[in-house]
């Protein structure tokens, strides 16, 4: 057999699912990235930029005027991004201060743009590769366990729940944070990654990938409890139940396997290590939350009541005249007093309720568990002046609520182009208020 016939036999082997969920992930990343830069690029040369707080250029990153090559960095590097790469090229240690100032962001992200920048890759460069390849990969991952979950004999089963699902979650309102220089796509690919290990039974695999979800973001440490749960109760792939369903009775038995679980904290628990070993407090980062970005402890119903006045006052002021709104602002303020900082992340809570609901009945409980956890750590740590600060894009991440969304929208034909349009629209105007130095969540 001649090499070009081994190339085709080869070819034949490979799963034709693996290359249509690829080859979907690839499109939907390619062309939700272009309206992404698209639009940034245009408002960046039609309005120019915000005047931004210095402290969000901690190391002369930001690239100066608005050249081409300036342009494609508009919406990586902003806001946080700046700090991911001040980490990535220079460590923890900033502004002569210590560790402390800046632990909240945790360290696997900048170490993986670091570790491109120390080949010769500019940080921006890395930070954008990093986070692209990372989406293509969360949502290959996310196509592949669409199949598992909703396949044929469930009762939303549907052809197009794939493709509708990738495409609600790479063209929802504030996805330009999943190509920035953010660590969000990083979490979601790995987050994605452990369930969908879970749910074939590679109990050690997909504990490593909830370890270096913690490694991530400080949330990531609750990917333990789904993968516990989809051990205990199912459905797995890897062997039969050993018990029939009967109410909250466990169905599975415990084997030395669940050992693999173990490793889901050790992200976590690295970084508090080597932030002891530099002589900080390892838990800096929650001290950090508290000093710096002004996170208090609260109740949940404490922090959507906050949040519910406060986006009825600026409602009320829009209403009434005695606010504005402001778009593509460049006075110095705009960046961050925009008339309606607070409006857009209640609206996120109240269309993630219907489908945090949706969640909990169509799918299995580890993916209810999880959405709820992750929202639920959300709103007992609110910022002190704006209650739901972060959370469209602290929403982004929860693929289950865009499964049930997918879902939806392969039931409802007439409601696809709406819905998806619009949320184009909306990734389309935000990514270009972040891209111009506005902040949006």
């Amino acid at each position: 057999m001649d090499r070009a016939d081994r190339r085709a036999c080869a070819v034949r082997r490979v799963d034709p699912e693996r290359w249509r969920a690829l080859r979907l992930s690839l499109l939907v990343v390619l062309g939700t990235r272009v309206l992404v830069w698209e639009s940034s690029m245009i408002a960046a040369r039609v309005f120019g930029l915000a005047a931004q707080p210095s402290a969000y250029n901690p190391t002369d990153l930001q690239p100066a005027g608005r050249s081409l090559g300036a342009l494609f960095t508009f919406p990586v590097i902003r806001w946080d991004g700046d700090w991911y790469l001040a980490i990535a090229g220079h460590g923890y240690a900033l502004s002569g201060r210590g560790l402390a100032p800046r632990t909240n962001f945790f360290p696997l992200y900048p170490l993986m743009v670091g570790g491109l920048g120390r080949i010769g890759v500019p940080l921006v460069v890395g930070a954008a590769l990093i986070s692209i390849g990372c989406l293509v990969l969360a949502l290959y991952a996310l196509a592949r366990l669409v199949e598992l979950e909703l396949s044929a004999g469930h009762r939303w089963a549907h052809p197009d729940t794939v493709r509708l699902t990738l495409l609600a979650l790479a063209i929802s309102p504030v996805a330009f944070f999943l190509s920035s220089a953010y660590a969000e796509s990083l979490y979601l690919a790995l987050s994605v990654g452990a369930f969908l290990l879970a749910r074939r039974g590679r109990w050690v695999t997909a504990g490593a990938l909830a370890g270096l979800a913690s490694a991530t973001r400080g949330t990531g440490i609750l990917l333990v409890v789904p993968l516990l749960v989809l051990y205990l109760y199912g459905p797995r792939e890897d062997r039969e139940p050993d018990r029939p369903a009967a109410g909250w009775r466990t169905r599975y038995r415990l084997r030395p396997d669940l050992a693999g679980l173990a490793l889901a904290p050790t992200g976590l628990l690295a970084y508090m290590a080597y932030l002891g070993l530099a002589g900080a407090d390892p838990l800096a980062f929650v001290r950090t939350q508290e000093t710096i970005w002004h996170h208090t402890l609260t109740f949940p119903w404490t922090t959507v009541g906050h949040g519910a006045r406060a986006a009825w006052t600026e409602l009320r002021e829009l209403i009434t005249g005695a606010g504005h709104a402001t778009l593509f602002g460049t006075y110095y303020g705009a960046s961050v007093d925009t008339g309606w900082e607070n409006l857009l992340p209640f609206a996120a809570l109240l269309l993630a309720i219907p489908a945090a609901i949706g969640v909990w009945r169509a799918l299995p409980l580890a993916y209810g568990l999880y959405v709820g956890l992750a929202v639920m750590l959300n709103l007992v740590s609110p910022v002190s002046f704006q209650p739901l600060q972060g959370l469209p894009r602290y929403l982004t991440v929860l693929f289950p609520l865009f499964i049930w969304l997918g879902a939806g929208l392969a039931a409802r034909p007439r409601l696809r182009a709406p819905a998806l349009v619009l949320s184009g629209a909306l990734l389309a105007l935000l990514g270009a208020e972040f891209a111009t130095w506005h902040f949006v969540a």
